[in-house]
């Protein structure tokens, strides 16, 4: 596993998504809903070729998003995080990764984005032993397809991001503490996989 520094030397190669997280999530919280707008971008920042796919298949679709965006920021209708998971799945077209970056933004400090790169980390070191067993462990290679296990695989890894994010960011903001963790799980991945190609030129 990667040490605070380290950490924090990846963290620092992610790019920000500075409008998502600064005017966007603000404006969200203030209003208390997300309108289509801040919808598709938090949809492009994750996963842009669903956008489509989504407007194809829900009718009436401004008033799904801000049905569907005001539960999950209203804590007392949608209390735990696999209630809010399922207020944005009952739209056609979202799936738990395109819910975890809507609730990214709505929750910078509570909840992780899903990332192939950073599940593929946190995979490699369960695998490895390096992973802090009091974190707990990601034991699937990928994100399974079927939604039930996709969400039960979602919450173990957001527990884990938010349990590691605090370990190694403690000095960051709680609403950075994830972003940052993310964003060095997937910057360390990029640096693997280039180290790995030049291992093998000749």
């Amino acid at each position: 596993m990667l040490s605070p520094k380290r950490f924090d030397y990846f963290r620092r190669r992610q790019r920000l998504e500075d409008v998502l997280f600064r005017n966007v999530h603000r404006s969200v919280r203030r209003k208390g809903y997300m309108t289509p707008r801040d919808f598709f971008m938090a949809v492009r920042w994750r996963a842009g070729i669903t956008m489509n796919n989504i407007k194809a298949s829900n009718v009436g679709l401004r008033r799904k998003i801000r049905a569907s965006t005001a539960l999950v920021l209203d804590d007392e209708k949608t209390g735990t995080l696999k209630e809010k998971i399922a207020a944005l799945t009952d739209m056609s077209g979202i799936g738990v990764p395109v819910a975890s970056a809507v609730l990214a933004v709505c929750f910078p400090e509570r909840y992780a984005v899903l990332d192939s790169s950073a599940w593929s980390v946190l995979h490699q070191w369960s695998q490895d032993g390096e992973l802090d067993q009091r974190l707990g462990s990601v034991d699937l290679e990928s994100m399974p397809s079927e939604e039930e296990a996709a969400v039960r695989e979602y919450l173990n890894y957001q527990r884990i991001c938010s349990r590691l994010a605090n370990q190694v960011f403690p000095t960051l903001p709680p609403k950075r503490r994830i972003r940052a963790l993310v964003g060095a799980l997937k910057a360390y991945r990029r640096d693997q996989t280039m180290t790995a190609f030049l291992k093998r030129l000749r």
